[in-house]
């Protein structure tokens, strides 16, 4: 049950720096406002992954 969470949290996480990088590329400016709310934005999404399972 915690591996599969952890699983879910390092997808997640991979899925995020794949953005990030993607915005680079890109050269988005709201590249921070995007990575800031992402991580203000972490725990909760780890709160949900967990009490969902």
């Amino acid at each position: 049950y915690e591996s599969d969470v952890i699983e879910d949290l390092i997808e997640y996480e991979s899925d995020i720096i794949e953005d990030l990088m993607e915005n680079i590329r890109d050269n988005k400016p709201n590249i921070i406002g995007n990575t800031s709310y992402l991580i203000e934005d972490m725990p909760h999404i780890i709160e949900d992954k967990i009490s969902s399972n």
